[in-house]
């Protein structure tokens, strides 16, 4: 497929070179709004680690529906506690993954990195398209690989509340007793 003309600074605006552009795209344009996939279930595997889920697609599903699935899926794989509690978020997501190898570059680039994070908590934004469904349908031996990386502003807050629970239990005991200089010895004295 070519890429359109790109009208020189004297033509923007005429409206034969924006018909033919749109004459020319329209048939593309049809053919990615045509789903018709030949199956009515599609088992995709979802893998965190070494566990897996495997989520059934419906045919009818978007890929707004396919993300909040796909966040579910990888909520379960997680457990409550760890979604709450744990400092390692989602990092990337692989689609070409055959337990146990990865297909393909080992390091996806930054800007699909975010792109993928940003739909799975805003998956209302592809709503109606079917661009990620296509590629996640692609083949049956692939499956989807949610990678984690420790996320810095849980970190941060992690530190920062380890750093400050000495500091609430001196002025507690400060306050309670009147007797400041104890009330940072004891606060910093190590626990043996």
């Amino acid at each position: 497929m070519q890429s359109p003309r790109l009208p020189v600074a004297d033509d923007f605006g005429t409206e034969s070179d924006t018909r033919a552009d749109v004459e020319r795209f329209a048939p593309v344009q049809q053919n990615t709004d045509a789903w018709k996939p030949t199956w009515e279930v599609f088992p995709l595997k979802v893998y965190r680690g070494y566990d897996l889920r495997v989520i059934e697609i419906q045919r009818d599903w978007d890929d707004e529906e396919l993300l909040r699935e796909l966040g579910i899926a990888y909520d379960r794989l997680r457990t409550w506690y760890r979604k709450y509690f744990s400092v390692m978020n989602v990092w990337w997501i692989n689609q070409h993954f055959v337990f146990p190898q990865r297909v393909g570059p080992a390091k996806i680039s930054p800007h699909r990195n975010m792109r993928m994070r940003y739909l799975l908590a805003h998956p209302e934004h592809v709503k109606g398209q079917h661009e990620i469904m296509r590629a996640l349908t692609e083949r049956r031996d692939y499956g989807v690989e949610f990678v984690e990386r420790a996320e810095m502003g849980r970190m941060v807050l992690l530190a920062s509340a380890l750093a400050a629970f000495p500091l609430g239990i001196a002025i507690v005991y400060g306050i309670s007793n009147g007797d400041w200089p104890g009330a940072f010895g004891i606060a910093g004295e190590p626990v043996e």
